[in-house]
């Protein structure tokens, strides 16, 4: 019996622990660095947005060709980036003739606030109201990375894009936590990717590294299997490190937006 209570005291403990220890798990802050730079880079708007209680800052690459509505790219980053390290994406997709919006989680680099699901996703959709209501935006396409995939997942189920990416994104924070029997229900920032899934009819590209350390390929591949309209591309590379091949990155991107037709083939 001894043993039992001393058991049972200690996974008390282990639970107590993650309550208090889970937002810096999740959001882990310090690794992201500070910014490079106060204002954003030469092309780009700086957007600030206030959306409950906290000042919240973007960057908005317009489209070269603005005499039309033209598509736009709302770009959510890594748990451990900033905007700042996002601009080879941008760029990227300026090149394809789109504009971007890149987003700060708040309380990362300058953006006030307290992270959260239910927080980022709503400053998510602030951003979002705000393309919408600008005349040279036409189609919007979320492109998340590890993360920042399962917000704009969350997002889709009440905005849906036309057309989505999600690079290195997990089914769920549980899926990490389950091996530690941590409750589902302890979790203040579940990020529940596959169930969102579910929920989504825009078409969506899948991409992982096939080497990836942190979020294993089978997660992309088990979301691949829940979206019902989704293409899964597997590609050299681990989490951080990915993609290694970036001009095949590039053209899978290009070829999946061709197909929906956002960009020209």
């Amino acid at each position: 019996m001894i043993w039992i209570l001393i058991l049972v005291s200690i996974y008390v403990g282990l639970l107590t622990l993650f309550w208090f220890a889970q937002d810096g798990l999740v959001y882990p802050r310090k690794f992201a660095g500070q910014p490079i730079a106060s204002r954003p880079p030469s092309g780009a708007e700086q957007v600030w947005i206030d959306a409950e209680g906290a000042r919240v800052e973007g960057w908005y690459f317009p489209p070269a060709d603005s005499s039309q509505p033209r598509p736009v790219v709302l770009y959510a980053h890594g748990n451990a980036m900033l905007i700042d390290d996002c601009q080879q994406f941008a760029q990227m997709y300026l090149q394809m003739g789109l504009g971007v919006m890149l987003v700060e989680f708040r309380g990362y680099g300058i953006s006030g606030g307290q992270p959260s699901q239910h927080a980022i996703v709503r400053d998510f959709a602030v951003f979002r109201d705000w393309l919408d209501a600008r005349p040279e935006v036409g189609q919007i396409v979320y492109h998340g990375r590890s993360l920042g995939g399962s917000v704009v997942a969350q997002l889709a189920r009440e905005q849906e894009p036309d057309a989505m990416i999600l690079e290195s994104t997990f089914t769920s924070v549980s899926s990490f936590t389950n091996r530690y029997l941590i409750p589902p229900l302890l979790l203040r920032s579940p990020f529940n990717t596959a169930k969102a899934l579910r929920e989504i009819s825009a078409p969506i590209l899948i991409m992982h590294g096939e080497s990836d350390e942190i979020v294993p390929i089978a997660q992309g591949r088990r979301l691949h299997e829940l979206a019902a309209d989704s293409q899964f591309e597997s590609m050299e590379g681990g989490h951080n490190d990915f993609p290694r091949d970036f001009d095949g990155y590039e053209r899978s991107i290009r070829l999946f937006l061709a197909e929906q037709g956002v960009v020209q083939p």
